[in-house]
């Protein structure tokens, strides 16, 4: 089976789909499988094999919105992946081109999404409990951060802190503009920490914004009251 990132060819089948944990699919009593939160109930011709969920291929693959079509003379069954699939695996191509290689670079790449109001460029350098906290109100902005009066502009370090080997503390302030010149500074303390994979992601940011309301997501503010 292979995946161009617009077609999955799957070669030497029937138009059979094995199913397994490893595959993010999992097999329920009572004939249900659970795919990315969503509960399916099993067609007649689901069959388990050797501790796998056996399905037809076209089932499962016309339920994500995609086309499959069985070539005989090949022996191989064709997938055409739906538009969205395609763009989500370009999104998440161009997220891993992204894995800063160094904790200051996490930072940086951060601060250009707050001064370019991108929630995804911010997302991606986060850490995934970072990320889930905080992606419901990326969602509810469209993932466009901010205010357009006044803007980021410049961002300078203030303070770099090295707690180990794995763990960096930064202190950065940006210079807010507005058309009529400037107006003050926004601080943040940034946590950063090395992912055993190499790549670095920011843990917890940290600000004392006298404007909560204009934190951007995942951000923690002191000045709120518990």
């Amino acid at each position: 089976m292979k995946f161009s990132g617009k077609r999955l060819v799957v070669a030497g089948t029937a138009g059979i789909l094995a199913l397994s944990a490893a595959a993010g699919i999992f097999a329920k009593q009572g004939g249900i499988i659970r795919f990315d939160g969503v509960d399916w109930k099993l067609p007649p011709e689901a069959r388990i094999e050797n501790g796998q969920t056996l399905v037809p291929l076209a089932w499962i693959v016309e339920r994500l919105g995609a086309k499959v079509a069985w070539n005989d003379k090949e022996r191989l069954a064709e997938v055409e992946m739906p538009e969205a699939t395609k763009e989500l695996a370009m999104i998440e191509s161009f997220a891993q081109g992204l894995r800063p290689k160094t904790a200051k670079e996490a930072v940086e790449l951060w601060s250009r999404g707050i001064q370019n109001r991108s929630g995804a460029l911010q997302y991606v350098v986060m850490s995934p409990a970072l990320q889930e906290k905080s992606r419901k109100e990326f969602e509810e902005g469209h993932w466009v951060t901010g205010v357009s009066s006044p803007w980021a502009a410049d961002m300078r370090f203030a303070k770099e802190e090295k707690l180990s080997d794995t763990q960096m503390k930064y202190s950065i302030e940006f210079a807010l503009q507005t058309s009529e010149g400037s107006a003050g500074k926004a601080a943040y303390t940034l946590m950063v920490e090395k992912h055993e994979h190499g790549y670095w992601m920011i843990t917890k940011i940290i600000t004392s914004d006298e404007e909560p309301d204009t934190s951007p997501p995942g951000v923690e503010n002191t000045n709120v009251s518990k």
